[in-house]
């Protein structure tokens, strides 16, 4: 039997903010997004307001529709944008 300690701690994934600045940052309309994707409107803006947590396929479409990688994705453009200033390896392309 596993005993759980009481101090475990559950760690939420979300990514939807993520999701919507890049598109802004893009110029991407939601409606286009969510039609590359095969996703109605509704289930896109469920993503972006992290109603709807995305699986990882999900995750990687997303990534390719918005031309950025998934590290990207998942740290933000803010991130990524300070990481290019310090000199980090790797090309930033908005």
């Amino acid at each position: 039997m596993i005993k759980r300690c009481e101090d475990q701690r559950v760690y939420t994934f979300k990514i939807g903010m993520y999701v919507r600045k890049w598109r802004s940052l893009k110029g991407i309309k939601q409606k286009v997004l969510a039609g590359d994707l095969n996703l109605s409107d509704a289930a896109l803006s469920n993503i972006e307001n992290d109603i709807t947590i995305p699986n990882l396929r999900q995750v990687e479409d997303i990534a390719r529709s918005l031309d950025i990688t998934i590290d990207m994705l998942l740290h933000g453009p803010e991130v990524m944008l300070e990481k290019y200033q310090q000199g980090s390896r790797g090309d930033f392309k908005v």
